[in-house]
């Protein structure tokens, strides 16, 4: 019979766990990697999560910034009024931090009307409203208009003002920027087509045109928040109509050095890096540049009151050749956005930790490769997490699990750390942990169906020790028909027929219920199977489905088990004057047939081969031969160096060719029966 796989219990059948978790560990990893090329907007959102965390733990102190920020903050706001303030203050601020030495001055702020607080609009607006005509005849022609004031104060001085690009489905109409443009080089790699995948505004929003006229630069002031709303990367260069708008950083950058062109590396998978100058600027595939949160924003760069600037009380060296930002962080002015390392950060300390980041070339890198990387990750990950649950104890599988997951945290950790390159580990990690918790569920579920199902067929046959040893046995239990070496014990009744024809049928149940109840304790005592009854004969096997070392030896014991209890057994029914009986057993080991045997209406685990037979028939010689328990010589050569044993023969046996020789089994040595 070949040897089938798997186990048949009942009319059910339980394919091998490791083909099951195999193929499910497949199709999981398959899932993930779908979701890792192309990713859905909520798995999107759920990868920032692991850049959100690594940038929590990063410290260390930087070199000193090349970037300060004047503030608009709440003490100036309290001691000099409400923003808006007048523009000849704006230009006032700018030719104070000129005069310390600023290198440029970028104002985030957007002056897009005119000043309500000139006084020129003033007195229009009295005469309008009021009928008032304010005199002004004493006033410097000047200090009417503080819009041109501002005006002439940023064209003397290196100065980048803000605009508002708008985004939307509409394409952007045909349309010239305000300012100077600047000049990008695009040097394309092999195999890009189209133009690079640059956002691409369908509205500019620009300083007033004698402002914008006068700027070095008009940038971009635009936050670009991922989906859960915060800033995580900053564009450095937007599209308007044809020309290319620098974000407010860039712009500051480039007025301070003079330079009026960048340099753009770019492919069909996305634009690889910028260069100002002799800086190469790496970005995602967007042209976007990572913030790199090494600490607070705030904590990088100097801040300076914009109230004590005015106030002259700023020394030199705070300013002279820095990179100036003028913006607000009053929260009333609603430009705080949120952050991974603050709640509410304001909107001009971005644009500074960006500039300061080129300043100091301190990046980080999310590469081009990073989904392929994050696709081979996830691979590795679900066929290690898939190959330890199908072929390691669920402890170990986890462990090796737990391992893989803390190799590949520290792994991405120490790439972000020491070299700043940021890929997100959460797809691995969630292959790891997904997979290995579903695919545990799975194989517990299947191994606990197996136990049951197992304990429903060998509870009849073994005691509840040899089943439950089975089921914690790693080696796995065969019950659909295989070839193993058993030894068979079969033990019949002398004289049963005509003993039952001289008994009542309820005593002569009774009887054999008593005489059977001590048989089968004995066998499974030994943890033997109790294969059959047929009428008044037992049939056990020693070696199915549990073998042992000395099956032959616990067969022998058992047998020796028999008659020691029949005797007591007698002495009972003689003083309760009922029939005392003998019986003989034969004992034979050899290959058989063992498994559940029968059809889908009936099943039974039992033996089928010669040596079954031969048992029968060596259980028969007891009846001509002066020995009760008869084993042949296959058993007897197993047992021969712990038993007392007579040899028979050589015999004539139906079935067998040639003579044999049995042996009389009378009591182990050393022991007294």
């Amino acid at each position: 019979m070949r040897r089938m796989r798997g186990a048949t219990v009942g009319r059910t059948q339980l394919r091998p766990t490791s083909h099951i978790i195999a193929l499910l560990g497949v199709l999981l990893t398959l899932a993930f990697l779908v979701l890792v090329v192309y990713p859905p907007a909520p798995v999107k959102a759920f990868e920032v999560l692991g850049y959100d965390e690594m940038v929590r733990l990063l410290g260390g102190d930087l070199p000193p910034p090349g970037v300060a920020v004047i503030d608009v903050d709440e003490p100036s706001l309290a001691q000099l009024g409400q923003w808006p303030w007048p523009r000849y203050r704006v230009a006032a601020l700018i030719e104070e931090a000129a005069a310390l030495g600023a290198r440029a001055i970028a104002l985030d702020v957007l002056f897009a009307e005119p000043d309500g607080l000139s006084l020129d609009n003033v007195r229009a607006l009295y005469q309008r409203d009021r009928g008032i005509d304010l005199n002004l005849s004493g006033v410097p022609q000047e200090a009417l208009d503080n819009d041109r004031l501002l005006a002439e104060t940023v064209a003397r001085h290196n100065v980048v003002l803000g605009a508002d690009l708008k985004f939307g489905d509409t394409a952007a109409a045909a349309a010239t920027p305000c300012g100077t443009s600047v000049n990008v080089v695009l040097r394309a790699l092999p195999g890009a087509e189209g133009v690079p995948p640059v956002p691409a505004a369908s509205a500019m929003v620009c300083p007033l045109p004698a402002l914008a006229e006068a700027a070095t630069f008009v940038a971009a002031t635009n936050p670009l928040p991922d989906r859960d709303g915060k800033l995580r990367r900053t564009p450095l260069l937007l599209r308007y109509g044809d020309a290319w708008v620098p974000s407010l950083a860039v712009a500051a950058l480039l007025a301070a050095s003079g330079e009026h062109q960048m340099v753009m590396h770019w492919s069909s998978a996305g634009i690889h890096e910028l260069r100002l100058g002799e800086t190469v600027i790496p970005t995602d595939p967007q042209g976007n540049l990572l913030f790199p949160y090494r600490m607070r924003p705030p904590d990088r760069f100097d801040h300076i009151s914009a109230a004590s600037l005015l106030e002259g009380a700023v020394e030199p060296a705070r300013l002279e050749g820095k990179i100036v930002f003028i913006g607000s962080s009053a929260s009333g002015l609603q430009d705080m956005h949120a952050t991974p390392v603050m709640r509410l950060c304001p909107g001009v300390d971005l644009h500074a930790l960006a500039a300061d980041a080129i300043l100091r070339r301190d990046f980080f890198i999310e590469p081009a490769w990073t989904r392929g990387g994050q696709a081979l990750i996830v691979l590795v990950a679900g066929l290690l997490v898939t190959l330890l649950v199908a072929r390691a104890r669920v402890a170990v599988s986890a462990l090796g699990t737990a391992t893989a997951v803390v190799a590949l945290a520290l792994g991405t950790w120490a790439l972000f750390n020491r070299w700043g390159v940021y890929w997100s580990p959460l797809p691995g990690m969630s292959t790891l942990l997904a997979g290995s918790s579903l695919l545990t569920i799975v194989r517990l579920r299947y191994e606990e169906r197996r136990k049951q199902l197992l304990r429903q067929s060998f509870a009849r046959y073994v005691s509840a020790e040899l089943v439950d040893q089975i089921l914690k046995s790693a080696q796995p239990v065969n019950v659909s028909g295989e070839r193993r070496m058993v030894t068979i014990l079969m033990t019949d009744i002398r004289g049963f027929t005509s003993m039952a024809e001289t008994m009542d049928p309820e005593d002569l149940v009774l009887f054999l219920n008593t005489y059977f109840a001590a048989m089968i304790d004995i066998i499974l005592e030994n943890e033997g199977t109790l294969d059959k009854f047929m009428g008044d004969a037992v049939l056990a096997l020693f070696g199915a489905p549990v073998q042992h070392d000395d099956d032959a030896l616990r067969a022998v014991k058992v047998a020796l088990a028999m008659q020691d209890t029949l005797r007591r057994l007698n002495a009972q029914w003689a003083s309760a004057g009922k029939p005392q009986i003998r019986i003989g057993i034969g004992i034979s080991t050899g290959e058989v047939i063992v498994g559940n045997i029968g059809s889908a209406r009936r099943l039974e685990y039992t033996a089928i081969g010669k040596d079954v037979n031969y048992a029968q028939r060596i259980e028969a010689l007891t009846k001509e031969i002066p020995a009760a328990i008869l084993v042949n010589e296959t058993t007897y050569e197993l047992v021969k160096e712990r038993v007392v044993a007579e040899k028979f023969g050589p015999l004539t046996i139906r079935g067998r060719e040639a003579p044999v020789c049995v042996y009389g089994i009378r009591e182990l040595r050393n022991s007294v029966h």
